[in-house]
């Protein structure tokens, strides 16, 4: 509910709303642009991808023990307990090795195996000895196998440091964290909760800002200047001026128009003010023509139609108004020869508003209004608008849609006008106003 037990937002809600968006819009757009972004939807690629996503699973799941590595450990731990292997690890190298080979190339090797010869030959002793003994002969054995050559090749590879490096990653609880991958990672994540790139994320292909992607502002006054802008806006029915020579008002009316001394803007707000106002006034007498007559109200009118029309696209305002019936007040579309009108807002006193259209077709007036249920205008600002796509129109006060329907004709070349007026009736009433904070026109972007 928005103020006074309304079914429509409070308008400084909606405003704040709007405001909101457009800055969101607006640092959504130079973030596409960041070095940051192009930083972090490439790094998104990258730990979206199925390389990614593996390589942390392995990571993640490894176990020491599960590895070839721990295998290769398994086998060369086995292998340093093999008691032949021991003893041949134990010759091969050794000094007593390298004697024998030695003296194995002399001429009095060939006296070793001479019992008679060794008896009183230290050396030969010696070197038959070693000859004859259990590790020779199995370094002998080994020599000519694998084994060797597989504890060689296991003892290098488990003694590197390739492989206790390995090794401690695997039994370090925390390894994905000692991993550049995880530093890929953790830029990624620190970028995605960089609050201007999670917005990018959740709202630059949403349809948020579809009204900003699809619209560019056409018209706009905010009235913050010292008098009315006469480059936007006449103090006369534009058809009243190009075929009347100047305004006028209806026979069924209690007002005359007196060109801009109804129209103040005070505080960045225009206002159209009805004054109990006896004077003489232009009227149009369907029967008569323009006839002098006697009016108890005086009023105001304003009018786009010398430098803004456009066809389709987002009509809006943020008004509010004041005074009894008789006083009324409307805004509406208008074309330049005053046959085809939409109407953006039209009330009679404080509780009865409408929108709708209307047209001539052959001669005759074809038109369509529906009333805004629930709705007081003097009851603080609102923001009016009109959503005009093709012959589609919708009408919405504070975003709430209040009617909408499809026209029978196609409108053309519409511009903005607004003015009070007067009911001719002997009911009597003092003063009332029409009161502008802005008006906005937005068209399709690329449209004419």
């Amino acid at each position: 509910m928005g103020l006074f037990g309304s079914k429509y937002p409070a308008t400084e809600k909606v405003e704040r709303e709007d405001e909101r968006l457009r800055k969101l819009y607006q640092e959504v757009l130079k973030t596409s642009g960041s070095e940051e972004l192009k930083e972090f939807l490439k790094l998104e690629e990258l730990v979206n991808t199925d390389e990614f996503k593996n390589e942390k699973r392995r990571i993640s799941a490894l176990v020491f023990k599960r590895t070839k590595e721990f295998e290769e450990l398994r086998s060369f731990n086995k292998l340093s307990k093999n008691r032949k292997l021991k003893t041949y690890l134990l010759v091969d190298g050794s000094q007593e090795l390298s004697d024998y080979d030695a003296f194995s190339k002399t001429e009095r090797y060939a006296l070793i195996n001479d019992k008679k010869q060794r008896k009183n030959a230290s050396d030969l002793q010696k070197f038959y000895k070693f000859k004859k003994s259990r590790r020779y002969r199995v370094y002998k054995e080994l020599k000519s196998s694998a084994l060797p050559k597989e504890y060689d090749v296991l003892k290098k590879r488990v003694k590197s440091e390739e492989f206790k490096s390995f090794k401690a990653f695997c039994e370090n609880k925390k390894r994905w964290e000692t991993t550049d991958w995880f530093k890929t990672e953790q830029r990624y994540i620190q970028l995605k909760s960089n609050p201007l790139i999670e917005n990018y994320v959740n709202y630059y292909d949403s349809d948020l800002f579809d009204e900003f992607k699809k619209y560019e502002i056409t018209f706009e006054d905010d009235f913050s200047t010292e008098k009315l802008d006469d480059q936007k806006w006449k103090t006369s029915f534009l058809w009243a001026e190009n075929f009347a020579n100047g305004n006028y008002s209806q026979a069924d009316q209690n007002q005359g128009y007196i060109d801009s001394k109804n129209i103040a803007l005070i505080g960045s707000k225009l206002t159209i003010m009805t004054r109990h106002d006896e004077h003489t006034a232009r009227i149009w007498d369907p029967e008569k023509g323009f006839v002098k007559k006697s009016v108890d109200y005086s009023s105001g009118v304003i009018s786009s139609g010398k430098s803004f029309n456009q066809n389709r696209g987002i009509f809006t305002v943020k008004l509010k108004t004041s005074g009894k019936y008789p006083i009324g007040h409307t805004v509406m579309l208008s074309s330049s020869k005053n046959d085809q009108h939409i109407t953006l807002f039209k009330t009679l006193g404080k509780r009865k508003s409408y929108v709708g259209y209307s047209f001539l077709d052959k001669g005759k007036v074809i038109a369509k209004h529906a009333l805004i249920k629930s709705f007081n205008s003097s009851k603080g600002y609102h923001i009016l608008r009109l959503e005009w796509d093709e012959n589609i129109l919708v009408w919405k006060v504070n975003g709430i849609k209040v009617y909408s329907c499809h026209v029978p004709t196609v409108f053309k070349d519409l511009h903005f006008s607004a003015y009070s007026f007067v009911d001719k009736t002997k009911k009597k009433t003092d003063s009332g106003n029409l009161v502008f904070d802005w008006v906005r026109a937005y068209k399709h972007i690329g449209e004419n």
